[in-house]
């Protein structure tokens, strides 16, 4: 059977694709914003994003119901070991504001793929779905010479069976660190 990374990459157009950096994938903030960019590396994985500017809009036959036209800034989907993780990806300055609910959205999304996929006999299988919020606190850490570990926040959502893990003044995630700490919070 065909792997899901390979799946989505069949799926997904390429223009929709993130950009990448050599083994790294790029999430970019499309606003200007403090919080840019987060490079994801460390696993076998396809990123892409609905939330793009130049008029490319993910759901033209929509109309404005407010809500229903929420988009993550990227979804990756990811094999790290046996684990096959679909991520939902939000940057935020400040105050993570609407994170969750975009996340959320995400997750119907994605809840809505694994049934097409599913009954297009395209993926049998299952995966772990999760979000990924990374935001820049309003008040900034003092940059010090040592460097600190990763600290993820991982959340359960009231009446989802996903988490969220939170990050906060971090450029680069190792796709095999949060996996280890996701299992951890199963």
């Amino acid at each position: 059977m065909t792997s899901l990374v390979e799946v989505f990459k069949q799926l997904i157009k390429e223009e929709w694709a993130l950009e990448r950096s050599g083994s790294a994938w790029i999430v970019r903030e499309e606003n200007r914003t403090e919080n840019p960019e987060l490079r994801i590396a460390g696993a076998r994985a396809f990123g892409f994003s609905l939330d793009r500017s130049g008029g490319m809009d993910p759901w033209p036959f929509l109309g404005a119901l407010a809500g229903v036209r929420r988009v993550c800034d990227a979804i990756l989907v990811a094999q790290i070991a046996d684990t096959i993780y679909v991520i939902a990806i939000e940057m935020k300055s400040g105050n993570k504001g609407p994170a969750t609910q975009q996340v959320i959205s995400a997750w119907h999304f994605t809840e809505w793929l694994r049934a097409l996929l599913r009954e297009n006999e395209h993926w049998a299988g299952g995966w772990k779905f999760c979000g990924l919020i990374s935001s820049v606190p309003r008040r900034r850490e003092r940059k010090g010479t040592t460097r600190r570990r990763l600290e993820y926040e991982i959340h359960s959502l009231p009446n989802h069976p996903f988490r969220v893990a939170h990050i906060k003044n971090v450029r680069r995630i190792d796709l095999q660190g949060f996996h280890r700490v996701m299992a951890v919070h199963e």
